[in-house]
């Protein structure tokens, strides 16, 4: 994204346009399709981080709850010449939080569900053979495994793909196993509903792959999102966002619907 792009999108989010700006703006927004894509993606992240500063407030002011009273002065009657007796009044912190909270919230709830959002992202990626490096030298019945693995998985046998490839790299160190079949395996465990075994390896690979990278940061996503951590799969899903990859266009949309909230 050139300089010029990077410097418009900016003072736009951040509602600084001059008039003669915001002419270019236009002008780009309708004769550069990549353009306009770079500020609706800056428009969803701006919105997330926003989000997320709020929900860090809020909780800030809840920790105080515990810890702060405010004192308040009774009004004046207006019909009388003196002054009401100074009474102190103590009124609980959380509960002025509380009602912040709900001036906040009340009726913008999330428009869709964790489980919506999962089973309509959702699938289980196609197999295509990728070799990929690893540290560790299979012997042949556990090469033979692995290919069995695979064959299985292509079928869609997931509980029989999973076995074999826990058969074949259950004694190995994680970071010895090639990419490919740390990934498959991966995805035959969130077939059959060993989430915490896939999410160990899609961690891994979320921050130690190369080619099934951006593979494991949008299934990583799509298991925090079903185990109703919109946080941490809105974290992943704005990395997805910011770079061009197989799964960035899924990912702006799905930042969208995250941020999408409903009246009442």
């Amino acid at each position: 994204m050139s300089k010029e792009w990077e410097d418009i999108i900016d003072r736009y989010i951040r509602y600084e346009l001059s008039k003669e700006e915001y002419i270019r703006f236009e002008e780009l927004m309708n004769s550069e399709p990549d353009f306009a894509k770079q500020v609706k993606l800056a428009e969803h992240i701006s919105i997330s981080i926003e989000r997320l500063n709020e929900e860090k407030a809020l909780k800030e002011m809840l920790d105080l709850a515990d810890e702060e009273k405010i004192t308040l002065k009774p009004p004046m009657h207006a019909a009388s010449k003196h002054k009401a007796p100074y009474v102190k009044h103590f009124i609980s912190f959380s509960a002025v939080a509380v009602v912040i909270l709900l001036l906040l919230y009340i009726g913008f709830g999330p428009k869709y569900s964790s489980e919506q959002l999962f089973e309509e992202h959702y699938a289980a990626l196609p197999y295509e053979e990728i070799p990929s490096r690893g540290d560790y030298i299979f012997t042949n019945e556990q090469a033979k495994d692995i290919e069995k693995a695979f064959l299985l998985y292509d079928n869609k046998k997931y509980q029989e793909a999973s076995d074999s490839f826990n058969k074949a790299i259950n004694q190995i160190n994680i970071e010895e196993i090639p990419e490919n079949v740390t990934f498959y395996a991966a995805i035959s465990e969130i077939e059959i509903q060993q989430i915490a075994n896939a999410k160990t390896k899609l961690k891994y690979l979320s921050e130690n792959g190369e080619l099934f990278l951006y593979d494991a940061k949008w299934y990583l996503a799509l298991i925090y999102l079903q185990e109703k951590n919109r946080k941490e799969s809105l974290n992943l899903l704005i990395e997805l966002a910011e770079v061009e990859n197989l799964y960035q266009n899924n990912s702006i949309e799905l930042i969208a619907q995250l941020q999408t909230r409903k009246w009442f």
